[in-house]
């Protein structure tokens, strides 16, 4: 079967929801390694580093910046709308340095780094909210491909549900539809949360994916991206009932694999995908602007 590519789809965004775009010199890339991190400015300097969930810094040459970052003035994308990214990089080292990056928070290094590729995810979605688990219906009449797979255009890109800050989910995913990229817009992927299961005693914060494909009723071809979701508005609520940041948040998603035969019938139950809750400060515990 064919697979929508994203390049071709680029201008098509989800409803508004995401917009993944792969930058870099050629067709071919050479890299070490491939992160997804946290995009920071420098107050110094003005360009930007990189931060991973444990730490460590990733600091571009100047001269494989201004090569990426020419790029994305042409393609009209300002880095600094972005939070996250998934970077693909080459070590520059020096005096032997070990390129392995630190496995603990508490040893967390920097790095020297040529970029050779920037994949932006853009978190642009807030959490919705229905009131009972009846309106999810309203929301979710077809499946999604399992959270976190290898979904996308990008052969490494696959994350799974995640933390990237103290308010943000993102992970990728996606779902059958027609043999017609101008069906894409038919689609709406939500992340959902219901008030009334939230209680006094919640230590866990359920989110929904829900997705609805509008009047495309076909499973001819998938179409995969990277999702991001704020959840600030979502967590302030959380907490004004129950005092408390969660402890864990739980995303469910009527999920099929990429595998499995295509459909647009709902599984009759949910997956579930754990993510225990960090503050930033704990996500990040070395990193200041």
């Amino acid at each position: 079967m064919k697979k929508l590519k994203l390049l071709t789809l680029i201008s098509a965004l989800l409803m508004g929801l995401s917009l993944t775009s792969c930058l870099d010199s050629g067709d071919t890339t050479s890299y070490d390694d491939i992160r997804t991190v946290y995009v920071y400015e420098s107050i110094y300097s003005g360009t930007p580093y990189f931060v991973d969930a444990l730490g460590n810094r990733y600091m571009p040459t100047a001269a494989s910046w201004s090569n990426i970052n020419s790029q994305l003035t042409s393609s009209s994308i300002d880095l600094s709308d972005y939070k996250m990214a998934t970077i693909l990089f080459n070590y520059v080292v020096e005096d032997e340095t070990s390129t392995t990056p630190s496995t603990t928070s508490s040893t967390s290094q920097q790095y020297t780094i040529e970029l050779a590729a920037i994949t932006t995810l853009f978190d642009s979605a807030p959490v919705m909210y229905v009131q009972s688990a009846e309106n999810l219906e309203d929301y979710e009449t077809a499946p999604v491909l399992r959270l976190g797979d290898n979904v996308s255009a990008y052969s490494y890109l696959a994350i799974p549900p995640q933390q990237y800050d103290d308010k943000t989910i993102a992970m990728t995913t996606g779902f059958w539809m027609a043999d017609d990229k101008e069906q894409l817009d038919m689609h709406q992927l939500r992340m959902i949360y219901v008030k009334d299961e939230i209680t006094a005693e919640s230590t866990d914060f359920v989110l929904y994916v829900c997705h609805n494909r509008g009047t495309d009723d076909k499973a001819v071809n998938y179409y995969g991206n990277a999702y991001c979701f704020d959840l600030e508005y979502a967590l302030a609520d959380f907490r004004s009932v129950t005092g408390n940041d969660p402890k864990n948040i739980i995303i469910k998603a009527k999920e099929i694999y990429l595998t499995s035969t295509p459909t647009t019938d709902l599984p009759e139950n949910y997956s579930d995908h754990e993510i225990e809750y960090k503050t930033l400060e704990e996500l990040y515990p070395t990193t200041t602007n």
